[in-house]
């Protein structure tokens, strides 16, 4: 809704109760949590049209700085865009306004009747109202008014003005207020997030931490950690708890780290890559147009000490925010987060190195007497070692998680377009097949029978009358056989129209027993919250409204096991002739170890929605041995594929890496 001039003819009561709806308005955003911008374009909205304005702007005036244009509505071009004069003028007269710090109302060019002061260069009647922010910060409300306007009129226009001042003001402290609170926040979090940050001294832990309770500190939407060795590598990421290091997306971003750390300088970047050198500029475009981040911040981890600031830093801390940008205090708190987080980054690492040069000292001193006795011994113990852990052989199983399911159960689809009427079933309801779950409605069909029924009313009153006609009208002339011919051909007319809409009809009859939803097999209803879910939304046909399984049936275990492990389940199946046994503990019953028999893989792998990709699998199970069966129960299984060497067992994914290594690399040296 608009707001109405109170410039026009009202009683003096009638402008009070117009003047003090509008000061309730912008009271209500002086205390609300928008943003400057906001503020400033609301009032504008309201003030203008009510004092029958041209136009309005506000203005930021800081000490030995040119006045900065915040906000403006429809203010005149050469305040803006107008000669280098213009703007001059108009910069000094808002400067004056700012030392004098009291509301001002200046008359176009050419009306200052030569008195002395600061000059209006506008063809407007100026109105000025300055709100101290600060010592050094005074922000200006400037009105735009048509010159004709009366005295009397001016002088309420400019009380107006202050009263809005004064709101202003209220806004700013306000908005201090907040800000002060804010400060308080973050700074019990963040003795909270140094506590936690020092208390370990694990580079990968330490990184995982800063990632995730950095994020929380920040309020920022991702934080991520690189470390440098030999270049930079993410070694975590807020909210992830495995990164994919073959992912376009973490290549690129390892890629904008490692330009970010041979400069050695932050990079900040909110939409403008104007001052970025071309190198870092092209690497940070190609990672934008993959992520589609809004803003980003790198900053290298160095210490504060000159030695350290001139060495590679340690590593590289990214944020980065997918909805619009933060205020400026996310730029300072980023910069204290990434200085703690250096210190304790490069704490962790020289812990780690210690270690290894705690080893390398007891070698030392162990070569200083009887070297050739001692690296015999060594020798000797450690090929022992080797050769027990190829000799000896232990049980050799393949983790995967899954969930309990009965091994009949049914989705039910809607059969077509429409709304839901009725639910006539509930959680945990046993059904019989056939029965009605659910009762749909489509607005469509039954405008369809509405109209079909009035159309068969109608002609069948008119047969009725017709057929009355006919039997009153005896064929005793020429004239009254021809309308008895006439009535008799209309009426086999409205006959065969009766039989067409009798057949739409009975059709129309057979979609609306359609809209009945019954249940495909016999059993329990398991959606949970059916008439929530359900009652009054609109479906479409094909979509799943519930879900029905035979939970007094036998069960299954579904399993999702991963694509690297389906190698060794498949080689230890062809091995025996029987199913692989599964040994498995459910979540409601943790402490009990049942078994199963794998009984079929899937022959395709699926992508889950970590990013995983995994092959389902069914196993079966006594069902009766598990106590208080619940669909969906989370289930850690092992799948035993037979023994195994220990070494092989232990040792497995680093074999596993050394073999796919040395594979690859026999590849590239025979092309």
């Amino acid at each position: 809704m608009g707001v109405e001039p109170i410039t026009g003819i009202l009683t003096e009561s009638q402008a009070t109760l117009e003047i003090d709806a509008l000061l309730g308005e912008i009271a209500e955003h002086a205390r609300s949590t928008e943003t400057e911008r906001d503020f400033y374009k609301n009032v504008l909205r309201r003030i203008i049209p009510a004092l029958d304005a041209h136009g309005g702007a506000v203005w930021k005036l800081s000490r030995n700085s040119f006045p900065k244009l915040r906000c403006h509505i429809n203010a005149p071009e050469e305040q803006l865009t107008g000669s280098s004069e213009t703007r001059r003028s108009h910069d000094q007269l808002l400067e004056c306004l700012r030392e004098s710090g009291k509301p001002a109302i200046l008359k176009p060019v050419g009306h200052s009747n030569g008195r002395p002061g600061p000059k209006n260069p506008t063809d407007y009647l100026l109105f000025l109202c300055p709100v101290t922010r600060s010592n050094s910060e005074t922000t200006v409300l400037e009105v735009f008014q048509r010159p004709n306007v009366h005295r009397d009129a001016q002088r309420a226009h400019l009380r107006f003005l202050s009263a809005v001042g004064e709101l202003f003001e209220e806004f700013f402290r306000n908005q201090r207020l907040r800000s002060l609170e804010s400060q308080q926040s973050f700074w019990s979090n963040f003795e909270v997030f140094l506590r936690r940050l020092h208390a370990d001294l694990k580079p990968r832990a330490t990184a995982y931490l800063i990632a995730n309770d950095g994020r929380y500190l920040l309020g920022c939407d991702r934080l991520s950690v690189a470390l440098f060795t030999r270049k930079c590598r993410i070694v975590a990421i807020s909210n992830v708890d495995r990164i994919d290091q073959r992912s376009n997306q973490v290549r690129l971003l390892e890629r904008l780290a490692n330009g970010v750390a041979r400069v050695n300088e932050p990079l900040w970047w909110d939409g403008a890559t104007s001052d970025l050198a071309p190198q870092l500029e092209n690497t940070l475009e190609a990672y934008l147009d993959e992520s589609h981040v809004r803003a980003i911040a790198v900053l290298p981890l160095t210490l504060d000490d000159e030695e350290s600031k001139a060495r590679r830093p340690i590593g590289v801390l990214i944020l980065e925010q997918f909805s619009a940008p933060k205020d400026a205090s996310i730029r300072r708190r980023f910069e204290l987060v990434a200085k703690q987080s250096a210190v304790a980054l490069a704490n962790s690492i020289i812990r780690k190195r210690r270690g290894w040069l705690g080893i390398g000292g007891l070698v030392a001193w162990l070569s200083k007497t009887s070297r050739l006795f001692k690296l015999l011994s060594v020798l000797i113990a450690l090929a022992s070692v080797i050769v027990a852990l190829m000799v000896f052989e232990t049980e050799f199983t393949v983790e995967a998680r899954g969930a309990l399911q009965p091994l009949e159960r049914r989705e039910v689809f809607a059969p077509s377009n429409g709304i839901v009427q009725e639910v006539l079933v509930k959680h945990g309801q046993s059904i019989e097949q056939g029965m009605p779950v659910a009762v749909l409605r489509d607005p469509d069909l039954d405008l369809d029978l509405k109209r079909v029924l009035g159309e068969l009313q109608t002609a069948r009153k008119r047969l009725a009358a017709i057929e009355t006609q006919r039997i009153g009208n005896a064929a005793t002339s020429y004239d009254r056989v021809q309308q008895f011919t006439q009535l008799t051909a209309e009426a086999e007319e409205l006959k065969e129209s009766l039989a067409n809409l009798e057949q739409q009809l009975a059709l129309l009859g057979e979609q609306r027993d359609e809209l009945t939803v019954r249940s495909p097999i016999t059993g329990t209803v398991t959606t949970w919250n059916l008439r929530k879910l359900l009652l009054t939304r609109p479906v479409v046909q094909g979509q799943s409204l519930l879900s029905v399984s035979r939970t007094d049936g036998p069960w299954v275990l579904e399993l999702d096991i991963p694509d690297e492990e389906l190698f060794h389940i498949r080689n230890a199946s062809r091995s025996v002739s029987e199913a692989l046994v599964v040994s498995f503990t459910v979540a409601t019953d943790p402490g009990t170890i049942y078994q199963g028999g794998l009984r079929q893989l899937a022959a395709a792998a699926e992508t889950k929605t970590d990013d995983q990709r995994t092959v389902a699998a069914i196993v079966d199970i006594a069902n009766e041995k598990i106590p208080q069966l619940t669909p969906g129960v989370s289930a850690i299984a092992k799948v035993h594929c037979g023994k195994r060497p220990v070494g092989f067992v232990w040792f497995r994914d680093v074999i596993e890496a050394v073999h796919t290594f040395w594979i690859f690399s026999l590849g590239n040296l025979e092309k």
